[in-house]
C-alpha cells in the first residue's frame, strides 16, 4: 500500500505534468491562464514543504505549506473569475490566506491540535471549491455545449463534498497521528482526495480553455469578419439544415436575397471605409428587423441573404418590404456627410424537393428582376 509521502510525491508529479500542459496554453492569451498556472506552481512548492515537515522548521512544514495550499486554491478560483471576465475578490482571498497563516501556528504550537488543523483546512478548501463550482455553473456559456465547464464544476463539487466529509471525520476522530506517518485507510483516502484536487481542477480548466478556443475558431470560420453576420459557407449550411427540417415537418421556408444598390458608387464617392460602414449599418438594421430564429449571412461583397424558417411568402414579403423602407429612410452620417442608400431584394419560398442551388437561384432571379425594375424594391414568387 502507498505511504502518505508517496501519495504527495505522486501528486507533485501530476501537478508538474498539468503545469506543462497549462504552459502550452499561454499563447491563447485567454484570461485566467496566468492564475491557473501560478496555482499549480504554488501547489507543487507547497507539496515540497509538506514532505519536509519532519526535517524543516515548523514555519516551513506547516505554516508555509498550508498558506501556499490556500493561496493555490484561491488563485484557481481567481482564474475562474477572470476566465469569465468577472471581478476578482482579491481582498477576500488575501484575508483567507492571512487567516490560514495565523490559525495554523496557533493550532500547531505549543499543543498540536492536528484534527482541528485538518478540519480547518477542509473548511477552507470546501468553501472555495464550492465557490469555483458556483461560478462555473452560473456563468458558463448558454449558447453552446459546455462539457468542459460542467466537468470542472462537477469535480469542484465532488472535492467540496469530500472535504466536508473529511472535516467532520477528523473532528470526531480520537487519533492524533500526524498525517505523513498515518497509514490508516481513512487517511490514505483523504490524502488521495487532496492528491487529485489540483490536477483534476487543472484538467477541467484545460478542457474549458479548449472549448473556448474551439468556439472562437468556429466563430471566425462561421462569421463574416466585417459585419458579424454568418459567412457564406455557414449561411448555406444553415439553409440546408432548415430545408431538411422544412421537408421533415412540412414547414414553410423563405429566402430573401438583398443587394445594396449602387454600392460601387458609394465606395467611389465616399471611400471604402464608408462603404464598409454602410455594410455594417445594413447588417445591424437587418438583425433588428428579423426574428430570433431567422438567419442573416453575407454572401459576398454587398450581397446578403436572409433565411426565414416557418415563414410563408406573405410574411416574408412583409419583413422584406419593412426592411427596405427602413433602409430607404436611413440617413447614415460619414464624418460631415450624410449617406443615403437603398436596397433591392428578391424572395423565394422553398419548394419540397428543391436543392439549395435551385432555391438560391430562384431568389437571385427575383433580385435581378428588382434591379432591372429600377432598384429600391422587393420582388418575389408570384404567390407572395
Amino acid at each position: 500500500m502507498l505511504s502518505p509521502a508517496t501519495l504527495l510525491i505522486i501528486t507533485a508529479l501530476l501537478c508538474t505534468m498539468m503545469l506543462l500542459v497549462m504552459l502550452s496554453l499561454r499563447r491563447s492569451r485567454l484570461p485566467g491562464i496566468r492564475e491557473w498556472t501560478w496555482a499549480i506552481i504554488l501547489e507543487i512548492v507547497a507539496l515540497g514543504c509538506y514532505l519536509c515537515q519532519n526535517a524543516a522548521p515548523m514555519v516551513i512544514g506547516y505554516v508555509l505549506a498550508n498558506s501556499l495550499i490556500a493561496l493555490a486554491i484561491c488563485l484557481f478560483y481567481a482564474g475562474c473569475r477572470r476566465f469569465f471576465r468577472l471581478e476578482v475578490p482579491w481582498t477576500g482571498m488575501i484575508a483567507t490566506v492571512a487567516l490560514v497563516a495565523v490559525v495554523i501556528p496557533v493550532l500547531r504550537y505549543p499543543v498540536d491540535y492536528m484534527n482541528l488543523r485538518v478540519a480547518f483546512m477542509s473548511v477552507v478548501h470546501g468553501i472555495i471549491s464550492t465557490m469555483i463550482a458556483y461560478t462555473i455553473i452560473k456563468y458558463r456559456p448558454a449558447y453552446r455545449a459546455t462539457h468542459g465547464h460542467m466537468l470542472t464544476a462537477v469535480l469542484a463539487l465532488v472535492f467540496a463534498i469530500g472535504y466536508a466529509i473529511r472535516g467532520v471525520v477528523y473532528l470526531h476522530r480520537p487519533d492524533n497521528t500526524p498525517l505523513l506517518v498515518d497509514g490508516s485507510i481513512i487517511n490514505l483516502i483523504f490524502l488521495s482526495l487532496g492528491a487529485l484536487i489540483m490536477p483534476g481542477l487543472t484538467m477541467g480548466a484545460v478542457v474549458m480553455t479548449h472549448d473556448t478556443l474551439l468556439s472562437q475558431a468556429e466563430a471566425i470560420a462561421n462569421r463574416d469578419f466585417l459585419t458579424g453576420v454568418l459567412s457564406r459557407k455557414a449561411f448555406i449550411e444553415q439553409a440546408q439544415r432548415e430545408m431538411a427540417r422544412a421537408s421533415r415537418y412540412g414547414r414553410a421556408l423563405a429566402l430573401v436575397m438583398v443587394d445594396i444598390d449602387h454600392f460601387k458608387a458609394i465606395n467611389d464617392r465616399y471611400g471604402h471605409p464608408t462603404g464598409d460602414a454602410i455594410l455594417r449599418d445594413f447588417a445591424l438594421l437587418a438583425e433588428a428587423s428579423v426574428r430570433d430564429g431567422d438567419y442573416i449571412g453575407r454572401l459576398g461583397g454587398e450581397e446578403f441573404g436572409i433565411l426565414l424558417p416557418d415563414s410563408a411568402g406573405p410574411a416574408a414579403a412583409v419583413m422584406a418590404e419593412r426592411l427596405r423602407e427602413q433602409v430607404a429612410a436611413r440617413r447614415y452620417r460619414a464624418g460631415e456627410q450624410i449617406v443615403r442608400y437603398t436596397l433591392s431584394a428578391g424572395m423565394a419560398v422553398w419548394q419540397p424537393g428543391e436543392t439549395i442551388e435551385d432555391f438560391v437561384a430562384r431568389s437571385d432571379y427575383w433580385l435581378y428582376q428588382a434591379k432591372q425594375s429600377g432598384r429600391n424594391r422587393v420582388q418575389g414568387d408570384p404567390a407572395t
